[in-house]
């Protein structure tokens, strides 16, 4: 098709290493032809690593609309694809590729506009030559060049037969080959209920992410999160989120489930690998819930809420304690696992049991391990440290450093997968659970000290890069404009990271707060949560109202249309108004979170009441410490005006005290906290947990 594209093009928020390029160029581009715009000046020599290489980088560039105009006139309803190219800067020789191409899809306007468009491509890594050498002390400041190739039309979508079958971007079996007894994970469901097409769901949940971690959260930090960054930019970021649990385990349960984990039987601590599950069947789950409004659901990445392993006979049963690793080898790895992700709403599941310092280290592919496992394996807890993880079995081929570019890939795949039927109406809800940056801490050789603080910082970098492959994906395939995509961690940083490393090079993961991961103050369970829906969510926006990730269940009902029975998600509430800019006052009016020791605090307002003289967790002064201290039993802080909780006010606000104390039993004793009939908890409940007399000084 020849044709003639006359643009005022204006390439903006050319985003490159953490820099934006801005030029602008008016002259006509001939699709058929070639023209390029530049764009510069940025500065090459921040981007150098010690060897004189620098990239590979992710670069974005927005396109604004433009009228193509045709033999039948500009306003011809046509489905058309730009192709771009962008060539180095003189003096730049890429390794390999010696360009990035990009292609936007996009169909017509009613006005014939094309466009907006977001294109993506990676730069591949490059050495600087100049005439001053290799690797010269300082470098000009020179452009890159984003060429215009052509402009073509689109080809339909297929849209696949009646009968025809999609295959699985998990590797499982079709339709015929599953085992009998369970729901095809092929079998397209049916678009339940009319009107505004219900978004895509992309969950994405870090490991022992901190609230630092993000330039958008602390301006101050040294870890470049340019994808995570945009994200933020291109929705709202919220700045008093929570998770449930200052650790994994409980976090997860209280995502999937909109409940306290406490209210079930795990009252402290985390599950192994190989613990039974914490998830009932009969427990409505969010997966669940979006089965019923027409999702396809996956589950990608960590699981660590137990799974129902087949034993090998005359062996012990599994309990909720982390196994010490050869106990792996009680399991019969050639059978099925029980219950496990498959029973509790995914259509799909590939990833790990637990977390990735816990046997056994091999995928699961739905309800069997990719792999049996044939040998024992530990991992370096972090790169470059003698510290490892438990030794137990493994898969002959597995490595820890590769499990973040696998669960990466396995995601690409499956938004390839379901975008046909996603762009025909029919949503997929992917939670991907990432490993990283938990123990092991190991990026990937790429990765290696690309951050020059320490690898944990590197394997930050490779999280966020991670975050941007499948937001270029989601661009890639049309889906960027309705999906709705969240993002956010399980609890605040493990001290694994090397805080004093971190630190001493000017980066603090806990971004000012007190405490760390497991702890009761706010470093352990304060965390980022962004969530991006364009159009709806509107960009650029920050909220600093009160929520916890226990209230995703809620949200995400109401915004496709389901009612919660009054049985299920009992402390889930819904922050839809919120997202949508609607809200008239708080959605949360108070919030209780819960240690890695069983310990409790509640917040109400700007107070926060816990009930532990010490972290809770894991910092100093440690719960048994504070005792030998004689400190107080609870604290009090108004986090208004102490956010890094330095002033403990119990003893001049007692009322305050008894005031959320009482709330805290009600709630407890309620058995929810969403309004509704009172519930049971699984088990009773001990708020205090206070050491047995012979325990205390």
């Amino acid at each position: 098709m020849q044709q003639t594209v006359w643009a005022a093009i204006q390439i903006i928020n050319i985003t490159f290493g953490g820099l934006v390029l801005c030029t602008y160029s008016t002259e006509p581009i001939d699709a058929m032809g070639a023209s390029s715009v530049q764009g510069g000046p940025f500065s090459p020599e921040t981007l150098f690593e010690p060897k004189a290489l620098s990239g590979p980088e992710m670069l974005y560039v927005s396109v604004p609309p433009f009228r193509p105009k045709t033999a039948s006139g500009p306003e011809t309803p046509l489905g058309l694809e730009s192709a771009w190219s962008l060539r180095p800067p003189a003096g730049r020789q890429p390794l390999s590729d010696s360009q990035i191409s990009f292609a936007s899809k996009s169909p017509f306007s009613q006005k014939g506009l094309f466009g907006p468009e977001t294109l993506c491509g990676a730069v591949p890594p490059f050495h600087p030559k100049t005439a001053s050498g290799p690797n010269p002390s300082s470098s000009p400041k020179l452009p890159w060049v984003l060429q215009f190739s052509s402009v073509s039309e689109l080809p339909s979508d297929p849209v696949p037969s009646s009968g025809s079958k999609i295959p699985s971007a998990l590797g499982l079996a079709s339709d015929s080959e599953k085992p009998s007894g369970g729901q095809s994970a092929f079998s397209p469901k049916a678009s339940s209920g009319v009107g505004e097409p219900r978004p895509n769901i992309l969950l994405i949940l870090a490991d022992d992410l901190g609230y630092g971690d993000l330039g958008c959260y602390n301006p101050q930090g040294k870890i470049p999160t340019p994808h995570l960054d945009r994200l933020a930019r291109l929705g709202m970021r919220f700045t008093d989120a929570h998770s449930p649990s200052s650790v994994c385990t409980p976090s997860r349960y209280a995502l999937l489930t909109g409940r306290y984990c406490w209210r079930s039987r795990l009252q402290c601590g985390v599950l192994g690998g190989l613990s039974p599950p914490l998830i009932s069947p009969e427990r409505f789950t969010l997966p669940a819930l979006l089965q019923k409004a027409g999702y396809h659901t996956a589950c990608i990445g960590k699981w660590h809420l137990g799974l129902t392993w087949p034993r090998k006979p005359n062996t012990p049963p599994f309990t909720d304690r982390i196994e010490n690793g050869p106990e792996g080898w009680n399991v019969d790895y050639s059978k099925p696992i029980g219950q496990g992700p498959l029973t509790v709403g995914f259509d799909e599941f590939y990833g790990i049991a637990g977390s990735p310092d816990m046997v056994p280290y091999t995928f699961i592919h739905n309800d069997r391990v990719e792999v049996p496992p044939t040998v024992d394996k530990a991992f370096p807890m972090m790169l470059g440290r003698s510290a490892m993880t438990r030794r137990g079995p493994a898969a002959a081929q597995f490595e820890a450093v590769e499990i973040l570019s696998v669960l990466t890939r396995k995601s690409l795949e499956y938004i390839q997968c379901r975008a046909p039927e996603a762009r025909t109406g029919k949503p997929f809800f992917l939670y991907l659970a990432l490993n990283s940056p938990h123990t092991p801490i190991l990026p990937s050789e790429p990765w290696q000290g690309r951050s020059g603080l320490n690898p944990y910082a590197d394997f930050v970098m490779q999280t966020d890069d991670c975050v941007g492959q499948i937001l270029a994906a989601l661009e890639k395939h049309g889906l960027a404009e309705n999906t709705l995509v969240i993002f956010t961690s399980d609890n605040g940083p493990s001290p694994q990271a090397d805080f004093a490393t971190l630190r001493a090079k000017g980066h603090d993961p806990a971004g000012g707060l007190r405490g760390a991961k497991a702890d009761l103050w706010e470093g352990g369970h304060r965390v980022p949560l962004l969530v991006c829906w364009p159009g709806r969510v509107p960009a650029g926006s920050c909220s600093n109202q009160l929520v916890s990730l226990v209230d995703l269940m809620a949200t995400c009902a109401e915004l496709v249309g389901q009612n919660l029975p009054d049985h299920a998600a009992e402390d889930s509430l819904s922050f839809r108004p919120l997202l949508l800019g609607k809200a008239t006052g708080p959605v949360r009016d108070s919030l209780i979170m819960h240690s890695i020791t069983g310990k409790f605090a509640i917040r109400q307002g700007a107070w926060k009441l816990l009930l532990t003289p010490g972290s809770g967790g894991w910092s100093s002064p440690r719960d048994p410490e504070a005792y030998r201290e004689g400190l107080p039993e609870v604290q009090l802080y108004n986090l208004a005006e102490d956010p890094a909780e330095q002033k403990n006010l119990q003893a001049q606000h007692p009322e305050i005290v008894k005031q959320l104390l009482k709330l805290l039993e009600q709630q407890v004793a309620e058995g929810r906290t969403r309004p509704g009939p009172p519930v049971k908890n699984d088990v009773p409940i001990d708020i205090w947990k206070r050491p047995t007399p012979s325990a205390k000084p």
